[in-house]
């Protein structure tokens, strides 16, 4: 009987769960795919209001998994600081303005110094812990509200079509992480970085690197993209390398804290900062290698 259900009857458990996930992973893309797109299109102010709300949701599931490794860490502080940082890198927008050019760094260092101040106020946490308490919020608003700055400041600086790399970095880093994932679960065999994640393999990393390349070089054929394919395949390997890399990263905090996803809010793929671990690397990435770009454009003018 055994053997006859191996053979031919249902199908093994593991691999009913593995077609579940797959089916709750695409009709998640199908909902939170397109509506990042548009906002990226489109642009401000909804897109800066889409980030802020996706930022405050990474935050909590940050503050969860810090609570999972019995560290304490003041919400209001790490908002407020993140906020600060999630509009530093914008500052690029308003430089054009020599009147307003002063205001970012003024904001960041008001937050900062504001956030200092707290600690010497009287409160329930242990003097020695509460620098402890401090580094956490700082080492969490750099991480989710710094880098995911930089993804507004793509779609708006004025010498870039912006909206056009966004989407493009929109577009690797989901090609790199749709590659790496089902490469990874149909033929992955070699394990990698089994110190931060035991799924991860060498199979996957290859997949999902060419198909980000592909995706990339497909992108700038069949839009209005500035990048000619083969650069932009180029660009887009990069940014398979800082999609892994960030992966990775949230790979150790999830390791830390002994827990397979970062929340449960998005069926089939956890919570939104594993959905944004990737695009928090890629959109700095794609930032800087956009202003070189238009530095050198300018340049030949």
């Amino acid at each position: 009987m055994a053997q006859r259900n191996a053979k031919g009857g249902n199908p093994p458990a593991a691999a009913r769960f593995r077609w579940q996930d797959l089916t709750a992973r695409a009709l998640s893309s199908v909902v939170y795919a397109p509506l990042l797109l548009a906002l990226a299109y489109f642009g401000n102010p909804w897109l800066l209001i889409g980030l802020v709300v996706c930022g405050g949701l990474a935050l909590w599931e940050y503050f969860h998994l810090a609570q999972r490794m019995g560290q304490s860490v003041p919400r209001v502080t790490t908002a407020a600081l993140a906020l600060g940082f999630f509009l530093w890198p914008y500052s690029l927008i308003w430089a054009g303005y020599a009147e307003l050019v002063i205001l970012p760094p003024l904001l960041f260092t008001a937050i900062v110094i504001v956030s200092l101040c707290v600690l010497l106020l009287p409160r329930s946490l242990e003097h020695s812990r509460s620098f402890t308490g401090w580094g956490l919020a700082v080492a969490g608003a750099v991480y989710i509200g710094w880098l995911l700055g930089h993804a507004v400041a793509l779609r708006d600086y004025i010498y870039i079509s912006g909206e056009l790399w966004l989407i493009f970095a929109l577009v690797v880093t989901w090609a790199y992480d749709t590659g790496a994932y089902l490469v990874g679960r149909s033929m992955g065999r070699r394990r990698i970085f089994q110190h931060l994640s035991a799924g991860k393999t060498l199979e996957g990393t290859l997949g999902g690197a060419f198909i980000a390349v592909m995706a990339a070089a497909l992108y700038a054929q069949f839009s209005p993209f500035p990048l000619n394919p083969l650069l932009a395949g180029a660009v887009g390997l990069g940014g398979a390398v800082f999609a892994q890399l960030g992966d990775l990263v949230e790979s150790l905090l999830k390791r830390g804290a002994d827990v397979k996803e970062s929340g449960t809010l998005i069926p089939g793929h956890g919570g939104v900062l594993d959905r944004i671990d990737s695009l928090l690397f890629t959109g700095p990435y794609m930032l800087y290698v956009a202003l070189i770009w238009a530095s050198l454009q300018l340049a030949e003018l």
